[in-house]
C-alpha cells in the first residue's frame, strides 16, 4: 500500500483506477488495490450489518445537507474525525435506557416518572406512555430535562390511573439520528 502526504500529482485523488482505489485519510493519499469480495458469501447476520451501515451513509447524506446537523456533528468531531464520521457514529450508536425509576407514580395526578437515559451524542427526547391494568393506555408526554445532581428525564401525570395494579409505564428514548430505544415497568 503506497502512502503519500506531501505529493502533488496524487493530492486530491479519490476514487478507482483500474483495479486500484486512492483514498484519502486527512491530509495522505493511499493507493491500495481494489477489494474483491465477489466470492464472498456473507452470513445473515453480515448481511444486517451492512444494510444497517448502508443506512447510516444514507443518514450521514442527508445529515452533511443539512447546515444545522452538520454543524451540529461538526462541533462534536474529536482530532482526526470529520462531521461524517460523527454522524455515522450517531446513527449506529443508539441511546440507552439506564434506568425507569416509579416509585413517585401510584396513579395519582401530579406524581411522577423520573427516566435516566443517555446517548453518546445526546437525547433528543424522552416519551412516556402510561397503561393502566387492561392495557389502554392513560396518558403520554414528553419527559423534561432535568439536573438534581445527575441528569434525569421526569415526566409528571396529567390524569389519574385508577387501575395502576398491573398496568404498565413505557419509556421511548430519541437520538438525533432517529434511533427509537424502548423499556417498561410494569406498575
Amino acid at each position: 500500500m503506497a502512502k503519500s502526504t506531501t505529493n502533488g500529482l496524487t493530492h486530491g485523488y479519490y476514487g478507482k483506477v483500474g483495479d486500484m482505489v486512492y483514498r484519502r485519510f486527512g491530509n495522505k493519499s493511499i493507493l491500495q488495490k481494489f477489494p474483491d469480495f465477489s466470492g464472498v458469501r456473507w452470513s445473515k447476520a453480515q448481511k444486517g450489518i451492512r444494510r444497517r451501515f448502508r443506512d447510516a451513509t444514507v443518514y450521514a447524506h442527508k445529515a452533511m445537507a443539512d447546515p444545522e446537523l452538520r454543524a451540529f456533528y461538526q462541533k462534536k468531531a474529536k482530532k482526526g474525525q470529520t462531521a461524517w464520521n460523527v454522524a455515522i457514529s450517531d446513527y449506529l450508536l443508539k441511546p440507552v435506557i439506564n434506568e425507569i425509576d416509579i416509585h413517585n407514580y401510584h396513579g395519582r395526578k401530579g406524581e411522577s416518572v423520573t427516566v435516566r437515559a443517555h446517548d453518546k451524542y445526546g437525547v433528543a427526547a424522552v416519551l412516556v406512555f402510561i397503561y393502566n391494568a387492561l392495557g389502554v393506555e392513560v396518558e403520554s408526554g414528553m419527559a423534561t430535562m432535568m439536573f438534581n445532581g445527575r441528569l434525569e428525564y421526569v415526566y409528571e401525570a396529567t390524569e389519574d390511573n385508577t387501575r395502576i395494579a398491573g398496568g404498565r409505564i413505557e419509556v421511548r428514548v430519541a437520538d438525533n439520528a432517529g434511533n427509537i430505544v424502548k423499556d417498561y415497568r410494569v406498575t
